[in-house]
């Protein structure tokens, strides 16, 4: 009777398995399909939405294969595979809506098209900002004028957009558990997407994005050194990619 418990139990947890992973690659391809096709996109929410349907199976599924597992060694395995895996997909992610959503109106130009050095030069000219708090001083206005969703997605979205990295990189790269370098490599990675973005003209060079990008990422990096969160995280340590 136990043996046969333990085998349903098994087939059970397989049939999970296998139903959580389709559900996360099927989420995964129909939000890639929606960044290929050009006639179909998704909002800011329906990309939340995949996202949801993503984590969420491919946790459980982590979770599943790592409880069949009576070696400590072999689970943390099975939880790094899935943090480096869930890093990827946030990376992918944050590039897609960086340089390539036409939800924010990434597709602007062509930069193929004869005319990049005009076009950049009309670029730098009419929407580089290096004024500090000038555009988010202009979003706060937008309140007023009923633009809150321009406002929404300008100041929170560029302020949630970068915190991911506060959580995976210094459990991948152990160097970055020092705030010194994590800041420093912050702060080069959000001035490389910012010119990048300018010269593929996929966006503005603007240096309130700077601000809040780093503001985001620098704040869920300190409350992930609070000791009550660090307790939280530690049942799913993972093993460091270099070092």
């Amino acid at each position: 009777m136990s043996e046969r418990r333990t085998f349903m139990s098994k087939t059970c947890s397989s049939i999970a398995i296998r139903i959580c992973a389709l559900i996360a690659v099927l989420s995964c391809a129909f939000s890639l399909y929606a960044g290929i096709d050009p006639n179909y996109s998704l909002n800011i929410k329906g990309r939340l939405l995949c996202a949801v349907a993503f984590v969420i199976p491919l946790g459980i599924a982590s979770i599943l294969i790592a409880h069949r597992s009576h070696d400590e060694n072999q689970r943390q395995k099975i939880y790094h595979i899935f943090w480096v895996i869930l890093f990827l997909y946030y990376i992918l992610q944050l590039g897609y809506m960086l340089f390539f959503a036409s939800e924010f109106a990434r597709q602007n130009h062509n930069i193929f098209d004869g005319n990049y050095i005009y076009n950049l030069m009309l670029q730098w000219e009419y929407s580089t900002n290096l004024i500090p708090f000038k555009t988010i001083n202009l979003m706060l206005n937008a309140y007023q004028i009923e633009l809150s969703y321009v406002a929404n997605v300008n100041l929170l979205g560029n302020l949630a957009a970068f915190m991911p990295f506060a959580f995976f990189l210094p459990k991948l790269f152990p160097s970055m558990q020092k705030p010194k370098k994590f800041l420093i490599s912050m702060a080069l990675i959000i001035i490389s997407v910012e010119v990048l973005q300018l010269f593929t003209l996929s966006g503005t060079l603007d240096i309130d994005d700077f601000i809040l990008n780093m503001t985001g990422a620098s704040c869920f990096y300190f409350v992930l050194k609070i000791p009550v969160c660090k307790r939280m995280m530690k049942p799913y340590k993972i093993q460091h990619i270099i070092g």
